[in-house]
């Protein structure tokens, strides 16, 4: 294999690692360790009974 084309596969096989792919995702937990939630559930934008 020449140089070149080595390269270009170099290359290429970068630029697929650079897809959203393989980024990583923030997850938010809804349960256990990092689930606290400041706001509370929302009703949808009713108002609340009084």
């Amino acid at each position: 294999m020449s140089k070149k084309k080595k390269h270009a596969l170099h290359n290429a096989q970068h630029a697929a690692l650079r897809t959203p792919l393989f980024h990583q995702r923030v997850v938010k937990a809804k349960k256990g360790k990092g689930s606290y939630s400041r706001k509370g559930k929302s009703s949808r934008g009713q108002p609340k009974a009084a």
